[in-house]
């Protein structure tokens, strides 16, 4: 189905992302281009700002009974996210469209 389309991998600078091997995989296909953020910008990763939200909005000041508690509430914020950025993509669709340069300009909020 897309075998000859671009594939844009975005990466953070974890030393397992730019090791020999991920590199010479990537060599041997031309069609997978590595983007890396910027050091030090863990709010451009989308996984660390899933982790921060649950953080913020699940773990923050808690008390759970039980471990089964605390993934039930997990999920259901996972839930809420899932079905808000489905929305907000209906609308407006994602497509690849920031300069690295821009990127490196954000500033956390």
């Amino acid at each position: 189905m897309y075998l000859h389309t671009k594939l844009y991998v975005i990466l953070d600078n974890h030393k397992m992302h730019l090791s020999k091997g991920l590199k010479g995989f990537v060599e041997e296909d031309k069609r997978i281009e590595l983007v890396y953020t910027p050091k030090y910008a863990s709010w451009l990763n989308a996984v660390e700002q899933i982790f921060a939200s649950i953080q913020k909005w699940v773990l923050n000041n808690i008390s759970f009974h039980s471990i089964g508690e605390i993934v039930a509430m997990i999920d259901r914020h996972l839930a809420s996210l899932d079905s808000r950025l489905s929305e907000l993509l209906k609308e407006k669709p994602f497509t690849f469209a920031l300069k690295m340069v821009q990127m490196a300009n954000l500033k956390p909020t």
